[in-house]
């Protein structure tokens, strides 16, 4: 299987970089958006959970992460905009909108269950948004957030409402804690993605560290998480370090597409879930209601989103008033564009053209003579006999 060069590797980890350096955070743990485990295990992968070890005292978590796909884009993990705690069964679920819009950007096909672009629950977040600019004059502070939360609720993103950005990623990893489980599918929460590319990219010396070379040149990914519930989980100590032995073939050659582990709904399925009924008239036979379905309580990730539920509410009704003193034809304009597309620079978008291109300029990464007879091998799991 040809790998990348070290320069594609770099170029792409930069590029992320320069579209997530954001504080954010991620929360939840049910991995509805994924294949099941024995899908994965069928396919050589298991499933990482991101724990806080014994009593939640705290747990250090050491991954090597696999380059992906030769047939995907050259990225550390997808980015995933997911709808939380959907439906009587609280699953998650993809947004259909925002992935179609995400996959795109990064020139993925699009799946053809989501391929419109529509989503039933950001529909019903539209609404709610249309609600509050008829009855916001005539809210006192505490109306006003509680209608804010009700949106909040719908969005299948962290950050603001008009800057909106992943909640999850998903990634290849190898545990350097546990070797023998092989290659694992991760949930990165987005804390934990922006540490990760805060190590590995240093905005001063603009120095980009390899995090997906998988030679003995390659780097080792740690943090700790410790605590428990909405409120108490915490993320800290990031750390890259020298690996200093490659990674087995074997266990590169298990990686898979990313869409290929995810699970896609289209609108009518989604909204089921949503309103738990089917949907037998289309999109048209969604009722406006005045509350959503009843959903999980908010994750300390969506939270601190912005620094106090006070400046949250301040904030939603300052980008509701833009918006509406914006003229209808820049409004259009600005729909019709990638959301960060205001944000990347154009080294950025220059380096995403490269790596969707890369297919006509990648060539396999040469390791040297010496090493690839003494190399050592310790990521290669005894075999079942």
């Amino acid at each position: 299987m040809k790998r990348r060069s070290k320069e594609d590797r770099q170029a792409a980890i930069h590029g992320e970089a320069e579209t997530s350096r954001r504080e954010d955070g991620g929360g939840g743990d049910r991995p509805s958006i994924l294949i099941s485990d024995d899908q994965l295990r069928k396919i050589g992968l298991g499933r990482y959970s991101i724990d806080s070890g014994d009593e939640n005292k705290g747990k250090t978590h050491r991954w090597s992460f696999l380059e992906p796909h030769p047939d995907d884009p050259c990225l550390i993990g997808i980015p995933l905009f997911m709808h939380w705690s959907v439906g009587t069964e609280q699953g998650n679920y993809l947004c259909p909108r925002f992935m179609a819009k995400e996959l795109k950007k990064h020139g993925f096909a699009v799946p053809a269950a989501i391929r419109d672009a529509k989503c039933p629950i950001c529909e019903e977040a539209d609404r709610q948004v249309e609600k509050y600019k008829k009855i916001k004059d005539g809210l006192s502070d505490e109306d006003r957030k509680a209608e804010y939360s009700k949106v909040r609720e719908l969005n299948p993103y962290n950050g603001s409402f008009t800057d909106p950005k992943p909640n999850r990623y998903v990634s290849f990893i190898i545990d350097e804690n546990d070797l023998d489980a092989g290659p694992q599918v991760v949930e990165l929460p987005r804390t934990v993605y922006v540490g990760l590319i805060e190590q590995a990219d240093d905005p001063d010396t603009k120095e980009t560290l390899d995090i997906l070379d998988c030679t003995d040149k390659g780097f080792v990914f740690s943090f700790k998480r410790s605590g428990k519930g909405r409120e108490g989980v915490k993320y800290s100590a990031y750390k890259l370090k020298a690996r200093g032995d490659a990674i087995d073939e074997q266990d590169l050659d298990t990686v898979v597409p990313f869409l290929s582990i995810l699970n896609f709904v289209s609108y009518d399925e989604l909204n089921d879930v949503f309103t738990g009924m089917p949907d037998e008239e289309g999109p048209s036979s969604v009722e406006p209601v005045d509350d959503p379905p009843a959903r999980r309580r908010r994750s300390r990730a969506e939270e601190v989103a912005d620094d106090t539920r006070d400046e949250i509410g301040d904030q939603f009704e300052k980008e509701v008033e833009e918006q509406e003193e914006k003229p209808r034809r820049r409004r259009q304009a600005a729909a019709d564009d990638d959301p960060d597309d205001g944000e990347i620079s154009p080294e950025a978008l220059a380096i995403r053209d490269k790596i969707r291109n890369r297919k006509q300029t990648t060539e396999p990464v040469q390791e040297p003579d010496d090493d690839a007879e003494e190399a050592p091998r310790r990521r290669r799991r005894p075999s079942a006999e």
